[in-house]
C-alpha cells in the first residue's frame, strides 16, 4: 500500500494541474500518505480506544492515590516515577483527592495533598482554590480545612489569594453581593489574616505596584491588595504609607481610608488629620470612616486622648459640612427663585405676542425682540439650575434638613409679617417645582 501511495504521489503532473485546478488531486495523496503510515494491523476500534485510555486513567489514579499513600516510601517512590509530568500530574489530580479527604473528615489524607500540592511548581494553591466549591451550601464541610492548606502553604499562596479576592470584589461591585457569601474568598481572606504580618511586605509590593506583573492570567487589582490589609488589620502597620498614597487616588480613596482605620491608633490619627486637608475627596472619605465606626463598640475602646480628637475633628468636619451645605442651598434657592421668575416672564411675552392681532398695542419688531429676550435670559436662568436641584435632592447625606426648612432658613425676615412672606415664597417655590417635576 505504501507503495503505490509513493507511486501516486510521483506520477506525472496531470495537465489539468497547469491551470491551479488540483487542489483535489493533492488533499487525496495527503490522506493516502496518512493511511499508509498506519499499518493494517494497527488500527484500533473506537472500544479499544476507551478501553486504552480507562486504563491509563486507572494507573494515573493509582499515582495519585500512592502519592498521598501514608506509607512515607511509597510516596517517594510515587514522586520519584512523575518526572517532568510532576507539576502537571500533581496539579490535575491531587486536589480532587484533597477534596475528597475534607468531606470524608480525614485529615490526615488531606495534609499529605496538600504536602504534594505545595511541591508544584508553582504551588497548587490556584487549582486548590478552584476545586472549592462555588455554592457556600456546598463548600460548608470543607472551609476550615482548606483555609488550613492555604496557611501550611503560606506566603507562596498569596499571588492566588489576592486573584480570589480580585474577582469576589469585582463581582461585589458588579452584582452588589457580599465577599463573605463567596467560599473561595472567605478561604482567601481567613488565610491572609492568619498570615498577618508576614503577609504585609508582599502586600506592600503589589499596591506600590514594584512586584513583578503576573505571567499568567492571575489578576492583582489594588482594591483586593488593600481589602487584605483591612482585613489583617493592626500587624498592617508598615503599610499605612502606602495607605496613605492610595487614599489621594479615585479608585482606591475609600478602601484605604477603611484598611487606615483598622491598623490601629496611628492609622486613626491619620485619618483625623486627613479632615484638616484640602482635598473635599479625602475629608469625605475619611469622615465617612469615622462616622461609620463611631458608634460601635470599636470606637469606644479608643483610649481617652485619641477618641477626644477624633470626636473633635469630627464635629468640625461637620459644622464646616453644615455650612457648606446651607450656602449651597441658599445659592440653589435663589437660581431656583430667579428660574421661576424667567420663566413668568418668559409666558408674558409669549403671551403679548400671541395677543398681538387683537391689540397691537406694541410694534411687532418690540414683541419679537421681548420675547427673545425672555427666551435667553430663561435659557441662562434656568439652563443650571435644574441639574443642581437633582443632584441636592439625591445626594441624601445623613442629617441634612430638607430644602423647604433651608428656604425658610436661608432669608432673614424679621416680624410676623415677614416670616408669612417668607413662607408663602417658599411654598410657591416648591408648588412650582412640584409641578416641573411631575
Amino acid at each position: 500500500m505504501r507503495h503505490r501511495v509513493w507511486h501516486a504521489v510521483k506520477m506525472p503532473i496531470p495537465q489539468h494541474c497547469a491551470t491551479g485546478d488540483c487542489s483535489t488531486l493533492l488533499n487525496l495523496a495527503f490522506v493516502g500518505i496518512a493511511l499508509a503510515i498506519s499499518l493494517p494491523g494497527c488500527a484500533i476500534t473506537q472500544e479499544q480506544r476507551w478501553a486504552r485510555d480507562d486504563a491509563r486513567y486507572a494507573k494515573d489514579d493509582a499515582l495519585a492515590e500512592n502519592l498521598v499513600s501514608a506509607d512515607p516510601e511509597t510516596r517517594a517512590s510515587a514522586e520519584a516515577s512523575l518526572g517532568e509530568r510532576k507539576t502537571l500530574f500533581i496539579s490535575t489530580l491531587i486536589p480532587a483527592k484533597w477534596i475528597d479527604a475534607l468531606r470524608k473528615g480525614d485529615q490526615q489524607r488531606a495534609s499529605r495533598a496538600v504536602e504534594a500540592l505545595a511541591k508544584a511548581e508553582p504551588p497548587g494553591s490556584k487549582l486548590m482554590l478552584a476545586a472549592v466549591p462555588a455554592k457556600p451550601e456546598e463548600a460548608a464541610d470543607i472551609l476550615s480545612g482548606a483555609t488550613v492548606a492555604m496557611i501550611r502553604i503560606g506566603p507562596p499562596a498569596i499571588p492566588d489569594l489576592i486573584d480570589t479576592l480580585s474577582y469576589a470584589i469585582e463581582e461585589r461591585d458588579r452584582l452588589d453581593t457580599k465577599i463573605d457569601t463567596n467560599p473561595r474568598a472567605t478561604i482567601a481572606t481567613v488565610a491572609l489574616i492568619k498570615m498577618g504580618a508576614s503577609a504585609v511586605p508582599i502586600l506592600v509590593q503589589y499596591l506600590d505596584d514594584k512586584a513583578p506583573k503576573p505571567a499568567d492570567d492571575r489578576r492583582r487589582t489594588p482594591q483586593a491588595v488593600i481589602y487584605a490589609l483591612e482585613m489583617i488589620g493592626p500587624p498592617a502597620q508598615a503599610a499605612i504609607p502606602s495607605l496613605i498614597r492610595a487614599i489621594r487616588t479615585d479608585e482606591t480613596r475609600d478602601a484605604a481610608a477603611a484598611a487606615l482605620w483598622r491598623t490601629g491608633p496611628r492609622g486613626i490619627s491619620l485619618l483625623v488629620q486627613a479632615l484638616s486637608t484640602k482635598s473635599d475627596k479625602i475629608r469625605a472619605s475619611a469622615t465617612a470612616v469615622l462616622q461609620e465606626h463611631e458608634k460601635t463598640m470599636e470606637f469606644e475602646r479608643l483610649d481617652a486622648a485619641t477618641l477626644a480628637k477624633v470626636k473633635q475633628a469630627l464635629n468640625k468636619e461637620r459644622a464646616r459640612q453644615e455650612r457648606a451645605m446651607q450656602k449651597e442651598a441658599h445659592e440653589l434657592l435663589n437660581a431656583g427663585f430667579e428660574c421661576m421668575a424667567a420663566e413668568t416672564m418668559l409666558g408674558f411675552a409669549r403671551q403679548a405676542a400671541s395677543q398681538y392681532q387683537y391689540a397691537a398695542s406694541q410694534p411687532p419688531e418690540k414683541l419679537a425682540v421681548d420675547l427673545q429676550k425672555a427666551g435667553t435670559d430663561y435659557g441662562e436662568k434656568c439652563g443650571g439650575f435644574w441639574p443642581r436641584f437633582y443632584a441636592f435632592q439625591q445626594s441624601g447625606a445623613e442629617g441634612r434638613k430638607s430644602l423647604y426648612q433651608r428656604c425658610l432658613a436661608s432669608i432673614e425676615m424679621k416680624g410676623h409679617q415677614g416670616q408669612q412672606v417668607l413662607e408663602k415664597m417658599c411654598s410657591d417655590f416648591f408648588q412650582w417645582v412640584s409641578a416641573h417635576q411631575r
